[in-house]
Formats: structure tokens, C-alpha cells, sequence
């Protein structure tokens, strides 16, 4: 304030003083002529020039942050993330847990406002200083993973009400892993001397025993676009023995037994004979079962088979003696494979036996002759190294390819599971169809069978949106 119209001679000094109003702050001072000693400063000091002068004081309005945060970081986001409002304006804020989390505890300024949430959206007015929000979500539980493969491990398991993995395996391995089954993708944390191993299609999380024989870490889960985090328990106990000395077989011609991965590989006369009889031999007090996982005819995947009608028992003749075999008929399909679980009556270890008939010899690798582009600016198909890489623009919500074998479409071909992909037809091919909004850069592996006797190559794929 000072008083308008004042007359003062030139180099006189007048002190002039600018009071903001409630919610204002001073800036700046600005004269039209003389010269003012401070002009940051609310109190200064003018020096009357050579003519007339307006002087001018600069207010503005007071603004204040608004810091929102999660507590731990887990279980949703709080829109808007930051915000900034002038003095007496309002604020409306949202709470979004993900699906299978609740908003269990709110506070703004440190005090409790939980019960001021209306439909998880809180409502501040007439701000007047900077203001804290927090919120903590709780788990209430969303059955995120629906199975889990053990890789060189006796025992697996999951929960998705603790959100824990448990896994076991024996020191009689360098490393074990597991991988989950799941409609999303998943990593663990760096820094814990951790890899990855591809395997059936799967991508299992590897454990190196000289990494320490117990290991605890963070496995985080993309699962509907959202983030998880479950804690992985990892240990290495002494070998339980549950392993298969050895097979015995009935019309098969080829078996392959690998203790390392838990795996047995039957292949069956190749002139198809009916049935296939196997017996496992097995440490004294263990004891197997087995279930049926997966079985192929003619292309057609068969599921729904009890196990009274895939498998049988009975005393074989001649070289086997009174030996009893468990027999597996060509009925229910030319390739199956059989979920075999071993026990001791306290821990358990399991195997996958893969059965074949098969009456053809596979001549070589499947490689296909050429592919199909659907949406796609740029491509290239190495059947060396087993590779497609392939671009495609940001513009395209969709992209992706066919292929053929020797000039013809291939007897069958698949992605892996859990890639957010699907399958589309145009123009008489069949497309297997990448969607943009799942990144912008994308890798996966196809199998392809290139004849009757279903025998296949994978190959793996990258795309990326340019």
C-alpha cells in the first residue's frame, strides 16, 4: 500500500510497502521510472526518478502438493499419482485396488480417513497446506496360478492365499526350477544368481545349488494387465531316493529314462502294435501311480479319459515271467503321456512318461518353405537357428503370420501357452495373431508338425511394434 498521487522531487527515497491478501504472496516489485532498491522484497525502498512513475506490486496465488503413495508399493495405484492446488481449492482422489486386494487402511496428514471414502474416492476441500496421502491395500485372495511344474525338483507347490512357492529338490542335482501355469508371464528378482530354462514349452525359473541350498526371493506376476508378488521358498535336502532304476518294457522298441530331468521317453514297434506294457522298477518302498495328462490322435487332442480305460495290468509270458506290466492300449491315442508319481508314504517325486506309436521314421527337422505376413512391415525366417523375427507398425492393434511346409500348410502348429496370443483365419491360412496392447515387444515359441507322425520343430518368435 502506499498513497496514490503522492508528489515527491526527483532522488527523494519513499518507502513503500505491498501486503498480499489471504492466500497471495508478494513476487515483485515494478516502477515505470526510478529505480527500487529490493524488489523481491514486500518492504523497499523507491528513489524518485525524472518523471511521473507507476508503481506496481505482483502477487500470486499460493499452490500446494498433493503426494499420494501406497504403502509397500503392492496391491494398486492412487489416482491422480501427484497434484498440485491453489489455496482453497479441492481435490478428489481414487483408490484402485487390483482384483483380489481391498483398501484396508487410508490416512491423510497421518490421521485416519478410511471412513470418509465413498466408493474408494476421498473428496478434500478448501486446502490450505500441503497434504499426505496414504493407502494400504490388503490381499484377499485370486487364484492367480492354477498348476506348477517341478524341473528337477521332488516337490512343488503354490498358494495363492499366502501367495507362496514352496519347492524341494535333492542335492543330487546342480540346479532345480519350477514353472507356473498361468494367464500372464512372470520373472523373479535380480541379484539372486537365478536363470531361466526352456523345456516342453514351458519356462521354468532355475535355483543353482551353489547359490546356497535355501533361497528365498520375490517372484513378480503380470496377471490381467496387473501386478503380483509372490515369495518364492527354495531348498536342497538330502537325495529321498524316489527315482526309477530302471523299465521294463513290452512292445516297445526304443526307451529313453532320464533321472536328471524326470523324464521317460517310450517309443512303441513302429509297425503299431495294439498295446504298450511297461513296469517300473522301483527302490523297496516306493510305490507308483500314475495319471493321464495329454493324448493325440490324428491331430485331435483327447482329454476326457478315465483311468479305467487307458491303463490296465497283467502277467506277461516268455521273457518277463510272472512279471506284472501296466498296459497302455493305441486306442486312446497315437502319442500320450502319463503323469507317473512316485511315494514313500511321505514325500512324493514325479515323472512324465511319454508314450509314441509310431509307424514312420521322422526324416529330419520340420523347416518351413516360407512365411505368411499378416500386418506386417518386415520378416525374416532363419530355419537354421530355428528364428522369426518379424516388425510391425504401433499403428496395427493386431499382427502376425502362417506358414508352409513344402509349399502346403503344415499337418499342425501351436504357440505356447499363456503368450496372450490367438488364432485367426483369412484368406483360406491360419494365422497365429500377436495383440499389440500386451507390449511392443514380444517373444514365444510355436511347434510345428510337418507330418504324420507328428514329430515337430519349435521356433521362436520375436516381434516387435515399431
Amino acid at each position: 500500500t502506499v498513497s496514490a498521487g503522492s508528489r515527491y522531487a526527483q532522488g527523494e527515497q519513499v518507502t513503500i510497502t505491498a501486503t498480499p491478501a489471504t492466500g497471495y504472496s508478494f513476487v515483485y516489485w515494478e516502477a515505470t521510472n526510478g529505480t527500487i532498491s529490493n524488489t523481491s522484497s514486500s518492504s523497499a525502498t523507491y528513489t524518485v526518478g525524472n518523471s511521473n512513475a507507476v508503481i506496481t506490486a505482483h502477487f500470486s496465488i499460493k499452490t500446494y502438493a498433493i503426494n499420494v503413495s501406497v504403502s509397500g508399493d503392492e496391491g494398486g495405484t492412487i489416482t491422480p499419482t501427484a497434484y498440485v492446488v491453489n489455496y482453497g481449492e479441492g481435490v478428489s482422489v481414487t483408490l484402485n485396488p487390483y482384483p483380489g486386494y481391498t483398501v484396508s487402511a487410508f490416512t491423510v496428514g497421518g490421521k485416519d480417513k478410511l471412513s470418509s471414502l465413498v466408493n474408494n474416492v476421498y473428496t478434500l476441500t478448501g486446502i490450505k497446506s500441503t497434504q499426505s496421502m496414504v493407502v494400504t491395500y490388503s490381499w484377499t485372495g485370486l487364484d492367480i496360478i492354477s498348476g506348477i511344474t517341478a524341473l528337477r525338483a521332488y516337490d512343488a507347490q503354490y498358494s495363492n492365499s499366502s501367495r507362496t512357492i514352496t519347492v524341494k529338490a535333492t542335492n543330487a542335482n546342480s540346479t532345480a526350477g519350477f514353472a507356473l501355469d498361468l494367464e500372464g508371464s512372470y520373472f523373479a528378482e535380480t541379484g539372486k544368481n537365478l536363470s531361466s530354462e526352456t523345456k516342453d514349452g514351458k519356462i521354468y525359473i532355475v535355483v543353482p545349488i551353489a547359490a546356497g541350498e535355501n533361497q528365498t526371493f520375490k517372484l513378480y506376476i503380470n496377471y490381467g494387465n496387473c501386478p503380483y508378488v509372490y515369495t518364492v521358498f527354495f531348498s536342497f535336502t538330502d537325495d529321498p531316493d524316489l527315482a526309477i532304476t530302471d523299465i521294463v518294457s513290452y512292445n516297445g522298441y526304443s526307451v529313453d529314462l532320464d533321472p536328471i530331468n524326470y523324464t521317460v521317453n517310450l517309443t512303441v514297434d513302429r509297425w503299431l502294435k495294439e498295446n504298450v506294457g511297461f513296469k517300473f522298477i522301483l527302490p523297496q518302498g516306493v510305490s507308483a501311480s500314475y495319471e493321464l495328462i495329454y493324448s493325440l490322435d490324428g491331430g485331435t487332442e483327447m482329454s476326457e479319459i478315465s483311468t479305467s480305460d487307458y491303463i490296465d495290468t497283467k502277467g506277461a509270458s516268455g521273457a518277463y515271467g510272472a512279471q506284472t506290466l501296466f498296459v497302455v492300449p493305441r486306442s486312446n491315442g497315437l502319442i500320450q503321456q502319463i503323469k507317473v508319481t512316485l511315494s514313500d508314504g511321505n514325500i512324493t517325486n514325479e515323472y512324465i512318461l511319454k508314450i509314441s506309436f509310431n509307424d514312420c521314421s521322422f526324416a529330419g527337422d520340420i523347416r518351413p518353405t516360407t512365411l505368411v505376413p499378416l500386418r506386417l512391415t518386415y520378416y525374416k525366417m532363419d530355419t537354421k537357428n530355428k528364428t522369426i523375427y518379424a516388425e510391425a507398425s504401433k499403428s496395427s492393434v493386431t499382427s502376425g503370420f502362417s506358414f508352409t511346409v513344402d509349399g502346403n500348410p503344415p499337418k499342425r502348429y501351436s504357440a505356447e501357452s499363456g503368450c496372450n496370443l490367438v488364432v485367426g483365419v483369412k484368406d483360406g491360412y491360419k494365422y497365429i495373431i500377436n495383440r499389440r496392447v500386451f507390449g511392443t515387444k514380444q517373444t514365444y515359441k510355436v511347434k510345428i508338425y510337418g507330418n504324420d507322425c507328428y514329430e515337430y520343430s519349435w521356433y521362436t518368435v520375436t516381434i516387435k511394434y515399431v
